[in-house]
């Protein structure tokens, strides 16, 4: 599940590097599918069918706009794929209520990751562990926490996703010099400026000793 956790995350960041008008156009689409799909009350089995609905309800009202933005004439099958990949990364800032369903929705993530290449057939491995001094908090291109160990080794770990304690970084909690317990795993993220996934250790837990 990790795994496609960082799927959905890499397709996000596609999403921002595309055009300032596609960008509106899939704005504007996600908002109506996720309306369309709240406005259903639907059963967690049927969220995918619900979901498919919608944004083709969304594509038909825009159709216009989403032939000339996509460069297609007519709905086909690679248009609406397209559209959907556009609209899932739009999905987790606009309604993450949905986002966070179709994650737990292990089917659909498994089919989802399978047409992404991820493989899923092995169980995820247990959190690794690093102890260490707080150093600080920086951004570049992720939010990073800085951890150094006794040994002097200095650590790097993504904050990728929300869990118990995240409030000690977003709300600034730790001070420089604070002895803290980072449990994390490994996963390849994609680096912008390298141009390439590089292996970066995402944080799923933080405890201040």
């Amino acid at each position: 599940m990790r795994k496609l956790i960082v799927l959905f995350f890499l397709i996000t960041n596609i999403v921002f590097s595309q055009s300032t008008k596609k960008q509106e156009l899939i704005k504007k689409l996600t908002e109506s599918t996720c309306t369309c799909t709240n406005k259903a009350k639907i059963e967690p089995s049927k969220l995918k069918v619900t979901l498919g609905l919608c944004m083709l309800e969304a594509i038909n009202a825009n159709k216009a706009e989403v032939f000339k933005v996509y460069n297609k004439k007519s709905i086909d099958s690679e248009l609406i794929e397209n559209v959907g990949e556009d609209i899932g990364g739009e999905m987790m800032d606009i309604c993450p209520e949905i986002m966070e369903k179709l994650l737990n929705d292990e089917e659909l993530m498994n089919e989802i990751a399978e047409d992404n290449g991820i493989d899923v057939s092995a169980e995820d491995e247990e959190d690794l562990n690093i102890s260490g001094t707080f150093t600080e908090t920086k951004i570049d291109g992720y939010l990073y926490v800085v951890v150094k160990e006794s040994s002097g080794k200095i650590n790097h770990f993504v904050i990728l996703q929300s869990f118990d304690n995240v409030f000690l970084i977003t709300d600034k909690v730790l001070k420089a010099n604070d002895l803290i317990k980072v449990s994390y795993y490994e996963a390849e993220l994609y680096d912008p400026k390298l141009n390439k996934f590089i292996t970066q250790k995402v944080a799923t837990d933080i405890v201040k000793n």
